[in-house]
């Protein structure tokens, strides 16, 4: 059915990312729409689905996770007539606290994480 400016939606998804099952929910909505060009604005989060790990090529096993936060927003312009988008802007902060305990000692590590996306299609390439 056809849809237009204002029309939302979400989107729930389950991935693995370094040990760590998250569930990530993207929202979505029509911000634009003019000829064949649409414009969505993205809301993301994500959540653990579990509060341990075991993460990859660690040896002492199972990990604790202690607090977790990941969210972020953005913008995706299609060219309907094409696969690709045309351009994509993405901000996106993770921030999670650990604790492993290795060999009788725990530590604890704090990590953030900030990654910016700017993508722009490039004619004839």
């Amino acid at each position: 059915d056809p849809v237009g400016v204002g029309a939302q939606w979400r989107e729930t998804s389950e991935f693995d990312n370094n040990g760590i099952k998250l569930e990530q929910t993207s929202q979505f909505e029509v911000v634009g729409l003019e000829g064949d060009q649409l414009t969505l604005d993205t809301q993301i989060t994500q959540k653990p689905l579990s509060d341990t790990f075991v993460p990859p090529n660690m040896p002492t096993g199972e990990v604790k996770l202690l607090d977790f936060d990941s969210k972020g927003a953005g913008q995706v312009v299609y060219d309907l007539t094409k696969m690709m988008p045309q351009r994509v802007a993405t901000h996106v902060e993770t921030k999670f606290s650990i604790e492993a305990t290795a060999m009788g000692q725990t530590q604890k590590l704090t990590t953030a994480i900030t990654i910016d996306l700017s993508l722009e299609s490039v004619e004839g390439s």
